[in-house]
């Protein structure tokens, strides 16, 4: 995904740029992210780069999946979706669905959101610690759904609550061979 696209940085969202470097003071208080410009952040982690060919300097299509508008993804991956579908009782289709297609940081909010709206979280201790079990799945089936995958790929992610299972689907690369991921919990 460090293919330079034409764009430059008025394709992305700051709001996003900054919310990513807000992300990094939670982890690490004085990240060199902080003092950082925004063009200075997308150069550190590799999201601007110049095309070996021809030489010219634009961000990356992985910049664009974080930070990139809703429409400026759709013209560099106009595959680009992830399937969330909640299936009880309509069995054969769906009984609540979202189509989610943004960027990768709000897709994961939407994600989580969906999980949270359909699955009961219970009571669980970690040591005298309440802690919510099915914000930790969640969050690991989520953020593995979004990160493990092709998005050249036409294939459309999918993550699927059913009755007694929650599982993804999503089109990936795995040491160099080219397959359809599925994941059961």
């Amino acid at each position: 995904m460090n293919k330079v696209t034409g764009f430059g940085m008025d394709a992305l969202r700051p709001d996003l740029i900054e919310r990513a470097r807000n992300m990094t003071r939670i982890r690490e208080k004085e990240h060199p992210w902080r003092s950082m410009s925004d063009e200075a952040l997308l150069r550190s982690a590799g999201l601007i780069l110049t095309d070996e060919h021809t030489q010219k300097e634009g961000v990356t299509i992985a910049a664009i999946l974080l930070f990139g508008t809703d429409n400026t993804i759709m013209s560099v991956l106009p595959q680009h979706k992830t399937d969330a579908i909640f299936r009880i009782f309509n069995t054969d289709r769906y009984d609540d669905r979202d189509v989610v297609i943004t960027n990768l940081i709000e897709s994961y909010d939407r994600l989580m959101a969906f999980g949270r709206k359909h699955l009961n979280d219970t009571f669980h201790l970690d040591g005298i610690q309440s802690v919510s079990a099915r914000d930790n799945i969640l969050r690991e089936i989520v953020s593995n759904l979004l990160a493990h995958r092709d998005f050249s790929n036409a294939y459309v992610a999918k993550l699927v609550i059913e009755r007694n299972r929650i599982y993804t689907e999503n089109a990936n690369l795995s040491h160099g061979s080219r397959g359809i991921e599925s994941c059961n919990i």
